[in-house]
């Protein structure tokens, strides 16, 4: 019996130095295509060592006269009407001041803006109307990442900003109290200078400083990958009783994956096979493994409360995996039982917490994970961890879990983890797919909230969840130690 992939993949997933949200235009390149270019070059170039030892003037030394003038100018844009003053506002704790500040005629003034945690120095300069052009906040990843206002050079003009890039970007009022950055917007500004209130604020996030991340920014993983399938890990998509998603991966070499399994109990030569669907992952800053392949799919046609035995792997290079089992969910209101675990940050004492789980509770049917997987989500090396830590776990009973503050850092989103890990797309329109999602296993509804998505969203979402079901027990499973004020996520 054969069966179609889950699903085509056509995404190549960039972490690390990532985020240009959109494309300025056609013809020019972005931060993202030129810093793409600057990691490729590097990797050819230069040893190990000499890229872990990067600084910004060996930086500024090695890139080209055209990379340099990208960076300076194609990080924040936007145009204005009216002769403005634009004020920039450094965080007065980043070890060293961007590049092309000075050289783009910004002069540091006497201003400070501060709030709670931070404190700013302002720079400013006088402009035209017409394109304003900014750079990079630096090559060190400096999480206090900087943010400009906008006001006019005289008194009682109107400025207008418009065609901004990044797209998404937000302007508010300058004034006590506003906040500038979106991913952490209960940190407010408490002190500024007089003339620049009422100015045009422009918002941020702080994964901006991922952009141009090349200082201190070269990692390796502990488990690169290979021609041989690892990593396998057992969630869902669809019904428990009668699916079951096997995902795993190998190395770019290895395009091809396909599942081989059979009933427990039938004959090794009645197999079925069902093809896997792929997807490339870079994390483009990871020394020794910078690509990977995830394959995924998806068994049906199942039998509730049955044992399968399976393999994963590809007659490609004729690697196959250990054969594994798992047993599919039963009917009706069967007892079950479960482990919930939170915030596991990449499994520290991984092993030895699983096994004496497993010791202890051999019966439980598969486990659930809080939020904060991960240490940082957008790093594939901390996956590389999780997954590490969970084999001959997670390749026998499934796993689900929500997303923290962690695996999804500093406004960037939670594209990697998306894209490693299939889960049920059945979550509230208009947010991205796999954020949230329900579970029905035997007499129980699971509902997957999530950190950073609206909680009105959510809870008409659930509304309808709760309303749909006939479920006699009804959980919801998030993140619970998420900081409302963004205190666990100060990097400095």
């Amino acid at each position: 019996m054969k069966q179609k992939p889950l699903k085509s993949w056509a995404v190549s997933v960039l972490v690390g130095l990532l985020l240009c949200l959109c494309v300025p235009s056609a013809a020019e390149s972005t931060v993202q295509e030129t810093m793409d270019g600057i990691v490729t070059r590097f990797y050819a170039t230069l040893q190990p060592e000499a890229l872990q030892a990067l600084n910004q003037q060996r930086v500024l030394e090695l890139i080209t006269d055209e990379e340099r003038a990208t960076l300076a100018t194609k990080y924040w844009t936007f145009d204005v009407n009216v002769p403005v003053v634009v004020s920039l506002m450094r965080n007065v704790n980043q070890p060293e001041v961007p590049y092309w500040i000075e050289e783009a005629g910004f002069t540091r003034t006497d201003g400070i803006v501060k709030n709670e945690l931070r404190t700013y120095e302002v720079w400013q300069k006088k402009s035209g109307p017409g394109r304003i052009e900014l750079g990079i906040n630096g090559f060190d990843r400096h999480l206090a990442v900087y943010f400009v206002c906008v006001g006019p050079q005289k008194p009682g003009d109107e400025v207008t900003i418009t065609d901004v890039y990044p797209e998404d970007t937000r302007m508010i009022e300058m004034k006590q109290g506003a906040w500038y950055l979106r991913d952490w917007n209960d940190l407010y500004i408490e002190e500024l200078p007089e003339q620049l209130v009422g100015h045009r604020l422009l918002t941020t996030f702080r994964g901006r400083a991922w952009e141009a991340h090349l200082v201190g920014a070269f990692r390796t993983t502990p488990f690169p990958s290979s021609a041989e399938p690892d990593h396998v890990i057992l969630t869902w998509s669809e019904d428990p009783r009668t699916t079951q998603t096997i995902q795993w991966r190998t190395n770019a070499d290895v395009r091809h994956g396909f599942v081989r399994y059979r009933e427990v109990g039938i004959p090794e030569s009645d197999v079925s096979e069902v093809a896997a669907a792929g997807v490339l992952v870079e994390d483009r800053l990871l020394m020794n493994d910078r690509y990977t392949y995830r394959h995924t799919a998806m068994l049906r046609g199942l039998k509730p409360a049955t044992a399968y035995a399976y393999t994963v792997g590809s007659d490609e290079n004729g690697a196959w995996s250990e054969e594994a089992t798992f047993r599919t969910a039963p009917d009706g209101d069967a007892p079950f039982s479960f482990i919930y675990l939170g915030d596991v940050h990449c499994w520290r004492d991984a092993e030895d917490l699983l096994s004496t789980i497993e010791a202890r509770h051999p019966e439980a049917a598969f486990y659930v994970l809080a939020g904060d997987v991960t240490d940082t989500g957008l790093y594939r090396s901390d996956w590389d961890k999780v997954f590490e830590h969970a084999r001959g776990i997670f390749d026998r009973k499934p796993v689900f879990w929500s997303l923290g503050n962690h695996d999804e850092p500093n406004g960037l989103g939670a594209w990697l983890p998306l894209a490693l890990v299939e889960f049920p797309r059945n979550g509230p329109e208009g947010i991205e797919p796999e954020r949230n999602y329900s579970i029905r296993y035997g007499n129980t509804l699971f509902m997957v909230l999530d950190v950073d998505t609206e909680p009105e969203i959510q809870a008409d979402w659930m509304e309808a969840q709760l309303a749909g079901t006939d479920a006699r027990w009804r959980l919801y499973e998030t993140l619970a130690a998420a900081p409302s004020n963004g205190q666990e996520k100060v990097d400095e």
